[in-house]
């Protein structure tokens, strides 16, 4: 019996862990750094002394009045190690989290979490932009291409060995603007990641949100209607980028070169021989693709890209018409009241809204 009571006591003294706030894996208690990730674990509160901190944060509903900023702070510290990394999507979507969650977060603590939000979000925003392309003067060779003309005036190309390309200096690659389709697959590469992660921390969605597993069901309905909102899914056309891939050019923001007679940059005329009488042929650079073969799209202005028809151009879906983009509706039963029959009502639990049924709280129409 001893030995039993022995070891019920050292079950419970085990079961003492403490969590990770950056992957959430939990570390036994008197650990300084997790065990997994090797981040620095906040310090364990005393257990003989309660929290008055969290007892005054908390409610007679056992709803929280705020967040712990602490909570934004490792979202943005875990955004900006992928922004470190070139893993622009994924910061973004770190960085976005963050700002629906500093929307309920404790206003008494002081920072500059706000600046560094949008910091991230516009870092992210414009990294990843643009992507490696063959260059088209050397066809990916990276050496110089000098043509030469031969006794028959055909003109022929060969590669100058020991002397780089001009335009690409060597490398083979220019930088273009990446297509729309190329961002929305890097967007959704991205998205896969980060929910991943979000998971893997013991994080669960809230619509488009992540909050943590400790929080759930301890958040009021404004609360989750705030960060549904700052999170709502974008248009479903662009996924929130704002522009579309022209038809025309496919998003290269050029086409082949429309002049008659014209391939790869060069036509054929003719000319009056000087060794040889009578016309003979000779090829030349056409003078309206000078050389290039391809001349600017002119439906998108040589952007590759036109405005999104169902969003205007913004990246958002249309404003829910029922609650105007609130995302709450007055609750029916008690009229807004949030009183009831046995004192609070059953309906809306005393908080007198409910969630918007067209949109699901997050203001946007499905």
């Amino acid at each position: 019996m001893v030995i039993f009571a022995f070891l019920v006591a050292a079950s419970f003294a085990l079961s003492a862990v403490l969590v990770c706030r950056e992957c959430g894996y939990e570390s036994p208690e008197g650990s300084e750094t997790c065990t997994h990730c090797k981040a620095k674990l906040p310090p364990p509160r005393p257990k003989s002394q309660p929290d008055g901190s969290q007892a005054e944060n908390t409610l007679p509903s056992g709803k929280v009045k705020f967040m712990d900023a602490m909570i934004v702070e490792n979202e943005i510290r875990i955004a900006k190690k992928h922004l470190d990394l070139g893993d622009f999507d994924v910061a973004n979507l770190f960085g976005k989290n963050a700002a629906a969650l500093e929307m309920i977060a404790d206003p008494s603590v002081k920072g500059e979490r706000s600046e560094q939000i949008i910091e991230i979000r516009k870092k992210s925003e414009t990294g990843g932009m643009t992507v490696d392309r063959k260059c088209p003067a050397c066809a990916g060779s990276g050496r110089y291409v000098m043509e030469t003309a031969a006794l028959d005036n055909k003109t022929t190309t060969i590669e100058v060995a020991g002397k780089s390309c001009l335009r690409c200096n060597g490398t083979g690659k220019i930088l273009k603007p990446s297509t729309m389709d190329e961002r929305r697959f890097k967007l959704g590469r991205g998205m896969n990641k980060y929910s991943a992660l979000q998971q893997s921390r013991k994080f669960l969605s809230l619509g488009a949100a992540w909050i943590p597993a400790e929080l759930d069901g301890k958040l009021s309905r404004k609360q989750q209607v705030q960060i549904k909102r700052a999170v709502a899914p974008p248009c479903a056309d662009c996924m929130g980028l704002g522009r579309v891939d022209c038809a025309k050019c496919k998003g290269q923001g050029e086409i082949k070169c429309t002049f008659q007679g014209c391939v790869q940059g060069k036509v054929e005329v003719q000319d009056e021989g000087r060794l040889v009488k009578g016309k003979i042929k000779k090829t030349v650079k056409c003078k309206n693709c000078n050389g290039t073969g391809f001349v600017a799209c002119i439906d998108c202005r040589a952007q590759g890209s036109l405005v999104c028809k169902k969003c205007n151009g913004s990246g958002e879906r249309a404003m829910c018409i029922k609650c105007g983009g609130q995302g709450l509706s007055d609750c029916r039963r008690c009229q807004g009241s949030g009183a009831g029959k046995d004192g609070q009502c059953a309906e809306c639990k005393g908080e007198g809204v409910l969630e918007c049924t067209a949109c699901g709280g997050d203001g946007r129409k499905r």
